[in-house]
């Protein structure tokens, strides 16, 4: 799968609401970004933000080179915030992705657990940056587990949305904001 961005103009629509959905925004160096390996850091899935609902003042980029913006529309119950994962009925779907977290960093369910949902931090834990980009996908991944497209992480710049890109490029759309 491709997505293609267009040129960054400086002003971009960030978590517009429409009928469709909520705009989520991807900034990239990159005019085409291919998922079809997922075998990047973050696998298939892709940061996103959104902020103010529809503030056209927002400049926000993923990293210093981004050139390009991507566009797309997700329906916002398929979403959930990383502080909200164990409160889903479906939480049960996750252990596979707790384990894993549990061996990591050598902690006990309940610590693992407290890291995937980000009230605690892998740095309490001797971690670093790598491990906590690492705690960030394996969030990600426990959200996909349990039915999300995606989860709302906190990052060094805020709230972001990873958004699992597998399958979905008839939904990434590219268009001027």
């Amino acid at each position: 799968m491709k997505l293609r961005g267009i040129p960054d103009s400086g002003m971009r629509r960030i978590a517009q609401s429409s009928e469709e959905g909520l705009t989520l925004v991807h900034t990239s160096p990159e005019e085409f970004i291919s998922m079809d390996t997922g075998e990047g850091l973050f696998g298939t899935f892709l940061f996103f933000v959104y902020g103010d609902r529809g503030d056209p003042s927002s400049s926000y980029s993923m990293t210093a080179a981004s050139k390009y913006v991507h566009f797309i529309e997700v329906d916002p119950d398929a979403l959930v915030k990383a502080s909200s994962l164990w409160y889903d009925d479906n939480y049960k779907a996750a252990q596979p992705v707790v384990d894993e977290v549990m061996a990591r960093f050598g902690v006990d369910e309940e610590t693992a657990s407290d890291l995937l949902d980000e009230s605690k931090n892998v740095f309490d834990y001797d971690g670093d940056g790598d491990d906590s980009w690492w705690v960030q996908h394996a969030t990600a991944r426990a959200a996909r587990l349990m039915g999300y497209q995606g989860v709302e992480v906190t990052d060094e710049q805020g709230s972001a949305v990873m958004v699992d890109m597998a399958g979905w490029e008839h939904q990434a759309d590219a268009e001027l904001s």
